[in-house]
């Protein structure tokens, strides 16, 4: 095709969904265009605009696309080699003009493959997606593409290209560069020497699109990697304040990126103070500077203003930060941020019974996408305080919630599910409010669902795992309701986070439950599924069901009950005594505290326990070990079987305790009384109780 034949192709298909579609079924025509991409291409003018114009429409092949797996198929297969010959074009190009087009479509291409990507392992949007399954071997082709571009011995001398003067070829390179990082590896390839230099450049010129492109590519590069913040610090020494400047500027989208960068350099630098117990928190966010970090929420919360591009990351980010950082959740709600909440809620919602919502459209996915934001944050100021939980009701977004626990979209299902889990942590909140709006129903509906995802079963089972928790009211609704016969029925389910999830629900079920509602329980559950459940391969699981355990045997009547189930005292403290012979802690620790309140009960119960060769040489072996919680779990064992029972004949007191010191028991203590730590306390008082 000649030029001006390729440009009628060119505005025939951009913009057309239906055109595209058509050329991209069309290999030949396709390869044809391919052929354009060369360096062959280079050397007189028509060739080149042959070349450009090919760029352009294979440019605009990867967007708009249907994620229909067998559209994807199609698309790869037929663009095939493309992003190889765009990288060895670029690289012996010296024309500016041309390069620009190169680079849009690398860019074009990379935000495609990286789309791919990036929704097979993250299918967690605010909208059902069922008909878009990412095939593997499409998803790991896209990888690949991703990587060509990224690990292309040419990458070097396309980045020389920063320092062009046509802005469209720099902001197209910085987009693509942002796109391929994904990695902490190739961040790390990217913060070469020069590169945080011209972005410091970039980020303060007076070309808006370039500073925010500028912007994007520093957040990547800052995200979860400190180095790259130690050298931007070095390029731009007040690196934190100089981009709280753009919080005055008229573009939403530039204060958008100015926060989210902001966030970034801020987790990464504290990356050297990480959590005993998890990943890098921006918990500290305020103590490094607090006016900055109160002057990032009241931005982020006036981007919730904005349209609804701006409001969608901006709710994502304020979840994020408030997640972590507690003393800014008083602050966000002292700003107004709950009533803010509510009415943009009130506005989707409303949006969705609207006439021309258009199911499917970019407006009605973005209008699922915000909601999902929106109850993410809630989720996030709901976590930690007992007034902000008030304050949330008060604000009237519990209905709101309820609501949304019933959506079709499962990430609002989801995110619904994770404010009941942070609400229901308040006791107040959960006896008054939660009740009465039946949401554990909905919880109930959710788990049971087979067509329900996993994280959302999860969510739900979490939700009502507090729900229960203590002396709820809930647990008897639960019940009438089918609750239990579902509970137990997912303790068989394939996924070990449904399985430990459900037993940490009916643990909190049984905790200072009735011994008619213990048995109810365990004759749902059944015994034979207990000992399946307490040799699971996941050890998590393993743990729950020795604390279901340990919630059971709480009274003699109890023990008595667990153990007829078992056959008989003999058959259920062996299987105890195996779980002693591991070394992982929280299996030890959970054994332990099931033999503890087993020696709260009666003289016999007491007496079988210290008869008992392997209990007591266990018992032994724990008063030494290096965890605190399990020599304290030990030390309370000894103090519960030394304690007198009401009534208790002098004889059986008198043989239990000498019992004890005959197993030198009282020597153990002596040496636990007088260290520092927690267990002292718990000691001497075990010591008193066998020398009383």
């Amino acid at each position: 095709m000649d030029t001006h034949q390729l440009k009628l192709l060119k505005n025939s298909v951009i913009g057309d969904v239906v055109q595209k579609k058509q050329l991209s079924e069309s290999k030949g025509q396709v390869e044809s265009l391919i052929d354009q991409i060369s360096p062959s291409n280079l050397h007189n003018q028509v060739d080149t605009d042959r070349l450009i114009q090919s760029s352009l429409i294979i440019g605009s092949l990867y967007t708009n696309i249907n994620m229909e797996p067998n559209h994807q198929y199609l698309l790869i297969n037929v663009l095939d080699g493309v992003v190889k010959r765009l990288v060895e074009t670029a690289t012996v190009c010296n024309c500016q003009r041309v390069l620009e087009y190169l680079f849009r479509c690398l860019r074009n291409a990379s935000i495609f493959y990286k789309t791919i990507t990036t929704f097979s392992n993250n299918n967690r949007a605010g909208i059902d997606k069922d008909s878009m399954q990412i095939d593997d071997d499409i998803c790991s082709r896209a990888a690949a593409q991703l990587n060509n571009i990224f690990f292309s011995p040419h990458l070097p001398n396309l980045l020389k290209h920063l320092t062009s003067s046509n802005r469209k070829l720099v902001i197209n390179l910085i987009t693509l560069l942002t796109t391929v990082n994904d990695t902490r590896h190739k961040a790390s390839l990217l913060s070469v020497e020069g590169l945080l230099d011209h972005l410091a450049k970039y980020i303060y010129c007076d070309v808006q699109k370039l500073q925010i492109a500028a912007l994007k590519l520093l957040g990547s590069l800052c995200k979860d990697y400190s180095p790259a913040v130690l050298a931007f610090r070095q390029v731009q020494m007040r690196a934190i304040p100089s981009l709280t400047i753009f919080f005055e500027c008229k573009s939403p989208q530039l204060r958008l990126e100015a926060c989210k960068t902001l966030v970034h350099i801020i987790k990464s630098q504290q990356s050297d103070l990480l959590r005993p117990d998890g990943p890098p928190t921006i918990q500290l966010i305020s103590t490094i500077d607090r006016p900055k970090a109160l002057e990032l929420i009241e931005q982020l919360i006036r981007l919730l203003d904005e349209n609804i591009e701006i409001q969608i990351p901006a709710s994502s980010i304020l979840a994020t930060i408030l997640s972590d950082a507690t003393d800014l959740e008083d602050h966000a709600c002292k700003s107004g941020i709950l009533n803010k909440l509510n009415d943009i809620f009130q506005t989707c919602l409303l949006y969705e019974k609207d006439e021309y919502n258009v199911e499917g459209s970019k407006l009605s996915e973005d209008n699922l996408k915000l909601q999902e934001g929106i109850l993410m944050i809630v989720a996030a100021l709901a976590l930690h305080l007992d007034e902000l939980r008030t304050l949330i009701v008060d604000a009237h977004l519990l209905k709101a919630i309820a609501v949304s626990l019933q959506h079709k979209a499962k990430g609002i299902r989801g995110s619904a599910a994770q404010c009941i889990r942070a609400l229901s942590r308040s006791v107040g909140v959960l006896r008054t409010s939660l009740v009465d709006s039946g949401v554990e129903l909905t919880l109930l509906s959710i788990i049971s669902n087979d067509e329900e995802n996993e994280r959302n079963k999860v969510i739900a089972l979490m939700a009502l795992a507090n729900l229960v928790c203590g002396f709820s009211p809930l647990k008897q609704k639960l019940i009438q309701n089918g609750g239990v016969k579902i509970l137990v029925k997912l303790t068989y389910s394939k996924s070990h986070k449904v399985r430990l999830n459900t037993l940490w629900a009916i643990k909190n079920m049984v905790f200072a439950a009735s011994t008619e509602l213990k048995r109810f329980i365990c004759d749902q559950i059944g015994y034979n599924h207990f000992k399946k459940l307490l040799n699971d391969s996941n050890s998590e699981v393993v743990e729950q069901v020795l604390f279901v355990l340990r919630n059971l045997v709480t009274r003699e009547v109890d023990i008595n009950l667990v153990c007829s189930g078992f056959g008989g005292e003999d058959k259920f403290l062996e299987i105890i005594e195996h779980k002693f012979q591991t070394n992982q802690v929280e299996i030890l620790l959970q054994a332990a505290y099931v033999v503890n309140n087993v020696a709260t009960g009666s003289y016999e119960q007491k007496k079988t326990l210290l008869w008992r060769p392997l209990i007591c040489s266990n018992l032994k072996r724990l008063l030494t070990h290096w965890d605190e919680r399990v020599r304290a779990a030990a030390v309370w064992t000894l103090r519960n079987l030394s304690n007198s029972i009401e009534g208790q004949p002098y004889q059986a007191r008198s043989e239990i305790r000498t019992r004890m010191r005959l197993l030198e028991f009282d020597k153990s203590l002596l040496t636990l009384s007088q260290d520092k730590f927690s267990v002292s306390e718990p000691a001497r008082l075990a010591l008193d109780g066998m020398n009383t």
